[in-house]
């Protein structure tokens, strides 16, 4: 059976980088280090941990980076600080828990600084206790926290009473927060946003503007607060317990306001900028059992102008479809109706791979898709006709055409299902960026070959959205391509006259070859037969 990878592949011409080994300033284990652990300025540590939990806490210098592994931490003052501008990596295959205790984030950095959070498969799990998992907390005399951006890896942060899972407690203030990648789970305490505001009953637990780009967002307010924007305010208050504007423009999001709140906007009472929803979104969903709105203002608060895709106040006039529960009316998804396939000239043509996970997509007229099969050591191709690409297929897209080096093929969301069976498809496909799982074949072009799916360096990424194969046969060696114009059976045969250019030869299993004997080859991106 294929497999299916949520991730979506490299696009022609696809630009990747190697693995390097990493080198440490230091390499400490906290839990035999006996001390808190201080990094100085610039520095980067690699902190190791045994998984069994340890009261040691981590100072990160300004400009310093951390990189975490299987760290457990526990304690009365915010587990991890960072006293300026940082950076923490969470490493991969390791789970890395810190739960503060009386009045403690697992995370803050101070005022005025910015903290990113970077990982792929390395997990963070954040806990505060009358504060946020990642953000501001109850200690000190200044109790507010700087910028957060999480540019990936898998996060749970959770807030206790009257604080975000992200943002603000209610003793002190946020400052913006990004979210560009990696999964994020982020759920407020009573009262608080998920991601955002705090509680700002008694106190200013304000946050900045909320931004997420990218990756995959679930965030749930506590009582009468947003999931992601405000917390509850104070009664006739304006001027506190503020969330800056909210921007949405990539990923999928999930979010889920309780009591008067909004989903996305607003606590009770409280405020928030204007909210941003735009078209590089995957989904946004929002669920609301209670009073409040899907988005906007909740009761008693005030909201600036909501826009999706373009059109202030939008609602079903939007170019995104808004499917509302049959049932009790109690979801709202925006899910965009195409999306732009940004395809690369070559030869003539425009290619590209696509792959969804949101519903099924048809290509426009003058564009053709082809479904492919590997078998053995050989591909064919099988045109889909009707040119619906099913939910979770991947394709690989041609376009007739010339002139700009790329052009933009918009595959448009429709409720019917291609007639074309897909069983004997082989192509893969992911709707993030993953890292080549090793044995992966993306679509690619070389001058003295052609186009075909080649295979993927050790390290490099495939993009989202994207298709891809995997091919694990050997055949007196690694094949280094499958090429298009013999699964098409495209490509003129050419004379025995012409000269072989020995270092541009390839046989059809995609191995170079320095000395053809008869037979088949492909010179120079056709076919050649050596008599």
């Amino acid at each position: 059976m294929k497999r299916k990878l949520l991730s979506i592949l490299a696009l022609l011409c696809l630009t990747v980088s190697g693995a390097w080994a990493q080198t440490y300033d230091a390499e400490v284990s906290i839990n035999t280090y006996g001390d808190n652990v201080v990094v100085p300025a610039n520095q980067h540590w690699l902190i190791e941990g045994t998984g069994v939990e340890t009261n040691y806490r981590i100072g990160i210098g300004k400009g310093a980076t951390v990189t975490l592994s299987n760290v457990n931490i526990s304690n009365d003052y915010d587990c991890c600080y960072c006293d300026g501008d940082a950076t923490i990596i969470l490493a991969d295959g390791t789970t890395n828990t810190l739960t503060g205790t009386s009045d403690a984030a697992g995370i803050r950095n101070y005022e005025g600084y910015t903290l990113t959070i970077k990982g792929s498969t390395g997990k963070l799990i954040a806990t505060g206790c009358n504060a946020a998992g990642i953000g501001s907390s109850a200690l000190g005399n200044s109790s507010d926290c700087g910028n957060i951006v999480i540019q990936g890896g898998i996060i749970t942060a959770t807030g206790d009473a009257n604080a975000a899972g992200i943002g603000a407690c209610n003793y002190g203030k946020c400052g913006s927060i990004t979210i560009c990648g990696g999964t994020v789970t982020a759920t407020g305490g009573s009262a608080a946003a998920g991601i955002g505001a705090g509680n700002s009953t008694y106190n200013d637990a304000s946050c900045g503007n909320i931004t997420i780009s990218g990756g995959t967002v679930i965030a749930t307010g506590g009582t009468n607060a947003a999931g992601i924007g405000g917390g509850q305010g104070m009664t006739g208050t304006s001027s506190i317990g503020n969330c800056g504007d909210i921007t949405i423009s990539g990923g999928r999001v999930s979010a889920k306001g309780t009591g008067a709140a909004a989903c996305i906007g607003t606590g009770r009472f409280s405020t928030c900028g204007g909210i941003t929803i735009t078209d590089g979104i995957i989904s946004v969903t929002m669920a609301n059992p209670s009073r409040g709105r899907f988005i906007g203002k909740g009761a008693s608060g005030t909201s600036g102008t909501v826009t999706i895709d373009g059109v202030p106040d939008a609602t079903k006039e939007s170019t995104f479809t808004h499917f509302d529960s049959e049932s009790s009316n109690s979801t709202w998804t925006l899910t965009h109706n195409r999306y732009d396939v940004t395809a690369n000239l070559v030869d003539g043509a425009y290619w590209s791979t696509f792959y969804s996970e949101t519903g099924n997509h048809l290509a426009p007229e003058g564009t053709q898709v082809f479904a492919v099969n590997l078998t053995g050591s050989a591909i064919t191709m099988t045109e889909i006709g009707d040119r619906i690409v099913n939910s979770g297929e991947g394709v690989v897209l041609k376009k007739t055409g010339s002139g700009d080096a790329t052009t933009t093929i918009e595959m448009t969301l429709t409720e019917d299902a291609s007639t074309v069976d897909f069983s004997a498809n082989s192509l893969q496909g992911t709707a993030t960026s993953i890292t080549n799982p090793g044995n992966a074949y993306v679509l690619n072009y070389k001058a003295e070959t052609g186009v075909g799916f080649y295979k993927l360096i050790s390290g490099a990424n495939i993009g989202a959205n994207k298709a891809y194969l995997t091919y694990d046969g050997v055949i007196g060696g690694a094949r280094e391509f499958f090429l298009f114009s013999d699964a098409l059976g495209i490509g003129a045969t050419l004379n025995d006259n012409v000269e072989m250019i020995n270092d541009n030869v390839y046989d059809l299993q995609g191995r170079r070859v320095s000395q053809p004997a008869k037979g088949l080859y492909i010179v120079n991106g056709k076919k050649y037969i050596k008599k």
